[in-house]
């Protein structure tokens, strides 16, 4: 986690996929379609309705930025890649797991004097519950508390703040039905930089600096459809009262 906000941009889009006959959709939802703040994107998955791309198909221009991901034989997201609408790749993500198939390492790769090069990794580290409880590298550590069913207190020892507390709700979060770890894999669908393991929606976030204060926080609202995820979504500051953002709208393809 190297920034507490960044600009908001969810990547929802539409599905494109054909019917396998070994593999269904069950009850579980997948992300559709969305416009988000006039950004419309398409997700790409197999027949086994696994992601494999994400395609940001409007606005189209030099900035559009589309998205691939591979996997191990046993489903886990193994490399995330980003590449511009020339289809130049500027970045990648690669992962690794443990022996219980949870994610331990992500490794980052970027541009660098026109070269793609090793960046730096994180490492994660989880409590016998399955629950993520430490994310770290050479330069950030960031360790997880469970203060509540649904509540996690993040602390920090990153120069820009000391702790956020995420409150979440009780319905289905969309990544997380696309993959448990998609939210460490990508942190770009909330409006702050989040490594969360969690299967719920944020409700509201609380930022304080080293000295106790608040520094910003953020409320989400949400509208769900009748399997539980969410539709329609808004943002908003309540220390800013200028920041406003949405609603999202995103529409999803369930099984029965």
């Amino acid at each position: 986690m190297k920034k507490y906000l960044i600009p908001i941009l969810l990547l929802f889009t539409i599905l494109a996929c054909e019917k396998d006959e070994a593999v269904t959709l069950k009850d579980k939802c997948l992300i559709n379609e969305a416009i988000i703040h006039g950004v419309k994107y398409k997700y790409v998955y197999d027949k086994q309705y696994r992601l494999k791309e994400i395609k940001q198909i409007s606005p189209v221009a030099f900035s559009t930025l589309n998205y691939k991901l591979e996997y191990d034989g046993k489903g886990n997201i193994i490399k995330y890649s980003r590449f511009n609408n020339d289809g130049d790749l500027l970045d990648y993500f690669t992962y690794e797991y443990n022996s219980a198939d949870q994610l331990v390492k992500r490794n980052v790769f970027r541009q660098w004097d026109g070269h793609l090069t090793y960046w730096y990794s994180n490492l994660f580290e989880y409590n016998t519950k399955g629950q993520l409880i430490k994310m770290y590298d050479d330069r950030f550590t960031n360790t997880y508390s469970y203060l509540e069913e649904n509540k996690i207190l993040i602390t920090s020892n990153d120069e820009l703040f000391n702790s956020i507390e995420v409150e979440y709700d009780n319905k289905i979060n969309p990544l997380y039905a696309i993959s448990p770890y998609f939210s460490m894999i990508r942190d770009d669908y909330e409006r702050i930089s989040l490594d969360l393991l969690i299967a719920n929606n944020i409700l509201k976030v609380v930022i304080k600096n080293k000295n106790g204060q608040i520094v910003e926080q953020y409320v989400k609202s949400h509208n769900y459809n009748s399997k539980g995820y969410p539709e329609l979504s808004t943002y908003s500051s309540l220390i800013n009262s200028s920041i406003g953002l949405g609603p999202d709208t995103i529409s999803y393809i369930c099984g029965d």
